[in-house]
């Protein structure tokens, strides 16, 4: 019993320090891309994402690391438009990417 708690317990401690190991940090330089779409009527995003809704004329804006907007795709296909990210990211300072 006492070596299936040990094993356990390493295994747990495996999971989380590995958390921290995969995706693409961000440089902390925040910074916010405007991307040009057409008109949408929903939202699709996949990933972590703070979305702003607003009134207007179709528009996206992307605000994270400068270093992570390569890796965020977005396009307009069937009336949804879409937000996802291509790899792994880590955002600097628990801070999210959005899209108003």
């Amino acid at each position: 019993m006492k070596k299936i708690t040990i094993i356990f317990l390493a295994a747990c401690v495996a999971l989380v320090v590995g958390c921290h190991w995969v995706g693409i940090r961000g440089n902390g330089n925040i910074k916010t891309d405007q991307r040009t779409i057409s008109a949408f009527a929903n939202i699709d995003a996949g990933g972590a994402f703070i979305i702003e809704w607003q009134n207007g004329a179709p528009a996206l804006s992307i605000t994270t690391d400068e270093n992570l907007l390569f890796y965020i795709d977005s396009d307009v296909s069937g009336g949804r438009t879409g937000s996802r990210r291509l790899s792994q990211v880590r955002r600097v300072l628990g801070r999210r990417p959005a899209a108003p």
